[in-house]
C-alpha cells in the first residue's frame, strides 16, 4: 500500500511539471512556472527515493523471514 501511495504521489509531481510546461506556453509568468517545474521535480525525486526506501525495507526484511 505504501508503494502504491509513492508510486501515485512521484506521477502526480510530475504531471505539475507538465502543467507548468503547458503555462509557460500558454503565457502565465515564467518565474511562476519555472519555480513549479522546480518544485515538482524535487518531491518526485523524493518520492522515487523513498520508493528506493521501502523497496530495501522490504527486501531485507522478506529475506529475514524466509
Amino acid at each position: 500500500m505504501k508503494k502504491l501511495l509513492i508510486a501515485m504521489m512521484a506521477i502526480l509531481a510530475f504531471n505539475v511539471s507538465y502543467a507548468a510546461e503547458l503555462g509557460e506556453e500558454m503565457g502565465i509568468p515564467n518565474e511562476e512556472c519555472t519555480r513549479t517545474r522546480a518544485d515538482a521535480q524535487r518531491v518526485a525525486k523524493d518520492q522515487i527515493q523513498q520508493s528506493r526506501e521501502v523497496q530495501k525495507d522490504d527486501t531485507s526484511s522478506s529475506s529475514i523471514d524466509g
